[in-house]
């Protein structure tokens, strides 16, 4: 009767234990399937990408075209917009390889075609048939073509399957020979400008939210001076809209006061499921931002309760950053295999190369 009692149990073991191993594999081949079906457009080759586009840029009395010709780096009137973005398969991660020869190959060169002007409810009529939407807003000094440039470039490098949409504020050096050179005075014009676009992008948020359906999962990314734009709009759409609207708010280098972020941080943190910061302390460009403003940016990194606070100074510093500024880290290889993982929803301790942080400013490090 023991032995009897005792092969039964070990029989109901080991069909516990099938079971379990069963369920493992069926979830892990169930996981891998929805990875591959998910990937409809491998981007493996030169590929061209469609960006929506919404702008309050001036225009010229030039042919209309996808250029910093005909679009300039001074407010006008709200345009719906998109451009066919050629991106080439042998381009470095994070690199724009453009020119302006009239021979272009389009597995080396970056180029832009076939400007298509529509009106806003066509525009949010095509969004809405998407799942997945990306929102990307540039920061300062960023013209017309770099902006739909790297829109395209991060949707391609992501591997992203949703639409990409672009919001392209007034930002730029002002036209002239010595434009560049006089670097302070267009800081304060592109902070200008992107205090007046405010509530365009406002409007443009709101409609994105108002398409959103169940199904609909909407990231947003913002980059330097944008979150100038992004951030005060945030804080007042959560005022009026339920919490949770966005999946993804990833802010990257914000060139934002800290003392305004603490004032509205709880406001923002109710817009989204998740809020990812990746952030230097040694951002060059930031610590010419903290001058001219005469105070400290977020994008210098600063710990915020229920926020993912990422210091990519190890990645990106001032040696190896673009420019040497450290500040264009989120368009590289490391920031963008980190968005990857982030996008599939991993868990930020779960991602490679993430490790605790140990200092008070930060919860983790991105290492190289």
């Amino acid at each position: 009767m023991l032995k009897l009692f005792n092969f039964k149990m070990r029989t109901f073991l080991v069909l516990i234990f099938v079971i379990i191993i069963l369920s493992y594999c069926k979830t892990t081949v169930n996981l891998q399937e929805e990875l591959n079906k998910k990937i409809q457009e491998t981007m493996t080759d030169s590929q061209e990408i469609p960006v929506y586009i919404l702008t309050n840029r001036k225009t010229n009395n030039t042919t209309k075209e996808c250029s910093n010709d005909y679009f300039k780096n001074q407010p006008g009137s709200t345009q719906w917009l998109i451009c066919y973005v050629n991106v080439p398969k042998y381009h470095s991660v994070g690199a724009l390889n453009s020119q302006k020869k009239s021979i272009l190959d389009k597995d080396v060169h970056f180029y832009a075609r076939n400007l298509i002007e529509i009106d806003e409810k066509d525009f949010f009529a095509k969004l809405k048939k998407e799942k997945e939407i990306l929102i990307f807003v540039h920061g300062f000094n960023v013209e017309f073509e770099e902006a739909i440039y790297r829109s395209a470039q991060i949707k391609y490098d992501l591997k992203f399957q949703g639409a990409v949409v672009v919001f392209s504020w007034p930002a730029g050096p002002e036209e002239g020979f010595l434009s560049n050179f006089r670097i302070n005075e267009t800081y304060k014009t592109n902070q200008k400008f992107a205090v007046s676009s405010i509530n365009v992008f406002k409007d443009f948020l709101a409609n994105v939210i108002e398409i959103k359906t169940k199904e609909t999962k909407i990231y947003l990314i913002v980059h330097s001076m944008g979150h100038q734009i992004v951030l005060p709009v945030l804080a007042e759409l959560s005022k009026t809209l339920e919490k949770n609207n966005l999946d993804e708010v990833i802010l990257n280098a914000p060139d934002y006061p800290i003392i305004e972020w603490k004032r509205i941080k709880d406001l923002v943190k109710k817009t989204s499921k998740r809020i990812t910061i990746y952030c230097s302390p040694k951002d060059n460009a930031l610590l010419a931002s903290e001058t001219i403003n005469g105070n400290k940016r977020l994008g210098q990194c600063l710990k915020s309760d229920g926020i993912d606070v990422i210091n990519v100074n190890r990645v990106d510093s001032p040696i190896l950053g673009i420019g040497g500024l450290g500040h264009g880290y989120y368009s590289g290889r490391a920031i963008l295999t980190d968005l990857f993982q982030l996008i599939l929803g991993i868990e930020a301790k779960k991602r490679l190369f993430i490790i605790t942080s140990n200092q008070n400013t930060e919860d983790y490090l991105l290492r190289d």
